[in-house]
């Protein structure tokens, strides 16, 4: 039940993701309060106290589960920049990053357990437009979980300038 309720918050987050719909909706909670505790003190919209209590309710946790579960956190583009060139001087992380960026585009199946890709995926440079892969139990035995994945814009860019300019040189 419990991974059930994480699922479902995390697809509505999916849902509410621009900053501007999270700001609307605390406004919104905000001002529901506000009517709440007013009618509560002269006793305005008796009969509807419970729906704005739990619309209050829903708000505040939604946006407190954005607070907590947001995805990682953007890095200034010179911070990534300089972390793109630190994997670029890594022969394995070169390598992940040259086959993503001579698919043109077409996702790489990448095995999920290496650390490289991990590292790569959590920093921004690639990621999965899949969420979920199918597994056989053979290959789940042998650790080969294999997942398709693309370079991010940022780093598709920032490569093909790399390249560009080790062509030149």
């Amino acid at each position: 039940m419990n991974n059930f309720f994480y699922a479902f918050l995390e697809q509505l987050m999916k849902i509410l993701k621009k900053q501007s719909l999270i700001y609307a909706l605390g406004f919104t909670s905000a001002i529901t309060f506000v009517i709440y505790v007013l009618q509560k003190q002269f006793g305005i919209l008796n009969n509807y106290n419970i729906f704005i209590l739990f619309i209050f309710t829903f708000f505040i946790t939604i946006a407190l589960f954005e607070y907590k579960y947001r995805p990682v956190k953007k890095m200034s583009k010179r911070k990534a920049r300089k972390k793109l060139k630190e994997f670029l001087e890594d022969d394995n992380k070169r390598t992940i990053l040259e086959d993503l960026y001579n698919s043109e585009g077409n996702p790489v199946n990448l095995n999920i357990n290496n650390v490289n890709v991990n590292m790569l995926a959590h920093f921004g440079m690639i990621f999965s437009p899949q969420n979920i892969s199918i597994v056989s139990p053979i290959a789940m035995y042998f650790g080969e979980i294999n997942k398709p994945y693309v370079l991010t814009p940022f780093a598709e860019n920032e490569l093909k300038k790399y390249f560009e300019k080790d062509l030149h040189h």
